[in-house]
């Protein structure tokens, strides 16, 4: 007999997403955190439990996510932003998430919806109607992974994203690949010129943090010491 998940054992981590431009200075600044899903595993689950759960309990799963985030972005004396990862289903439930918001508005424009290119943006009448109702609370939007398999240009020409996220497909050693370099500079100045923000992940080392510097992104991600891993508190 399957084991039952736990819906209250899903938490919150936070990884932090820090402009690039205050790396130069001495003050770091975390701006914005990425909300990623965690599973308290006593029981011995697969780690990739959410894919494992039925539509009704994911759409438990995000409705907690987002209402935790929105109660932690509701306090008027923080100015940090979250993002939190959607899927289509979750594009589905625009109802009740349309209520979380109204419940936590100061929260919600604070919130940004996070987009996996491949995946969510099949629906191209569904996402613009999510995005058009939750655009009413003041909530930005993302594109994650883009560059991801052989992806084009199209969510950037169909969709008003504020937030461009690249795929490690584009950034994975880019310091030392003239060609990913290259590309990578290309697509971070079309977004300057569209005027979205961009966010360079994955990065670890050295050279990555000053070739990501250089090449002009607005924010980077990753596990380099200057940056930060996921964590349950919020620096």
């Amino acid at each position: 007999m399957k084991a039952k998940v736990n819906i209250d054992s899903f938490q919150v981590a936070y990884q932090p997403i820090v402009r690039s431009a205050s790396l130069q200075q001495k003050e770091v600044k975390k701006e914005k955190y990425e909300a990623l899903l965690r599973y308290d595993n006593s029981a011995g689950f697969p780690a990739n439990i959410y894919k494992t759960l039925l539509p009704s309990e994911k759409k438990q799963v995000t409705e907690k996510i987002i209402e935790t985030v929105l109660k932690k972005l509701n306090n008027p004396d923080s100015n940090i932003e979250i993002s939190i990862n959607i899927t289509y289903s979750d594009i589905e439930n625009l109802k009740n998430i349309l209520q979380l918001l109204d419940k936590y508005k100061n929260g919600a424009k604070k919130l940004i919806f996070e987009f996996i290119e491949e995946e969510e943006l099949i629906n191209k009448l569904a996402v613009k109607t999510f995005m058009r109702e939750v655009k009413a609370y003041n909530c930005k939007f993302a594109l994650d992974d883009f560059g991801k398999g052989y992806a084009t240009f199209g969510p950037l020409l169909d969709f008003d994203f504020d937030i461009i996220k690249f795929d490690k497909v584009l950034t994975q050693n880019f310091s030392r690949k003239a060609k990913h370099f290259f590309v990578l500079e290309q697509i971070i100045q079309i977004c300057q010129r569209l005027n979205i923000s961009t966010v360079i992940e994955h990065i670890e080392h050295n050279d990555d943090l000053s070739a990501a510097i250089l090449i002009g992104a607005d924010y980077l991600q990753g596990f380099h010491p200057k940056l930060g891993k996921p964590s349950f508190n919020i620096e």
